[in-house]
């Protein structure tokens, strides 16, 4: 006789259930490293983007730094021309008034000269008038004596 124990045995529940859990689990620890390995293969590329988009930030906050720079010196240099600006047209400003009043005084002196040229020769025509008064007074009173000394001498 045979002893059953030496029988192959046939497949229980038992060691399909246990053969079940033990794929499950090797299933589990094969997802579990692909878990592992995508979230690193994922932390590298955020790494590599993050490195990336770092040096572009660097590169464009150099960029707005060099910007600023020129930004600043143009508003100075455009600040110091409108002051350069505002100071000499002023100045241009104080020296046409001083030209003005230049030529107002020379414009009221001018006609001061006028008038008194004008009164100056008003007096010498007056004089020159006077005078040929006087002549002409005293040509009538020759003419005159001359017409009654020839009436007189006719008589």
């Amino acid at each position: 006789m045979t002893r059953l124990s030496s029988l192959p045995r046939a497949p229980t529940a038992e060691m399909a259930d246990s053969e079940g859990i033990h794929q499950l689990k090797q299933t589990i620890v094969a997802l579990r490293q692909a878990l592992e390995e995508a979230a690193g293969a994922r932390d590298d590329i955020s790494q590599t983007l993050r490195a990336k988009y770092e040096v572009e930030i660097a590169q464009l906050q150099g960029t707005i730094a060099v910007l600023r720079t020129e930004l600043d010196e143009m508003r100075n240099g455009t600040q110091a021309a409108v002051v350069r600006a505002v100071a000499t047209s002023a100045n241009e400003v104080a020296e046409l008034r001083q030209i003005i009043t230049a030529l107002r005084e020379a414009l009221e002196t001018s006609r001061r000269e006028h008038q008194h040229d004008i009164e100056r020769i008003n007096a010498k025509t007056k004089d020159k008038e006077i005078q040929m008064e006087g002549t002409i007074r005293a040509m009538r009173e020759r003419l005159e004596q001359g017409a009654t000394q020839s009436t007189a001498q006719k008589e």
